[in-house]
């Protein structure tokens, strides 16, 4: 991140900016009061033999 919320920070920490994150999931409903859901999270560095993390989280919900 290089931008705060009045713009762009004068004090930027080293390697800012330097790091890509993405996730996708899905949530399943099987029935009106439970939920299922399935995230896959991807962080990578920009630099050489970065470092490079992938996860996979799961998780139930329910309403009674």
């Amino acid at each position: 991140q290089t931008k705060g919320f009045a713009g762009t920070d004068a004090n930027l920490p080293t390697g800012a900016g330097q790091i890509d994150s993405h996730t996708a999931g899905v949530a399943v409903f099987p029935s009106p009061k439970m939920v299922m859901k399935l995230d896959y999270t991807r962080t990578n560095t920009r630099e050489v033999g970065g470092v490079k993390v992938e996860q996979i989280l799961g998780a139930l919900g329910f309403h009674f």
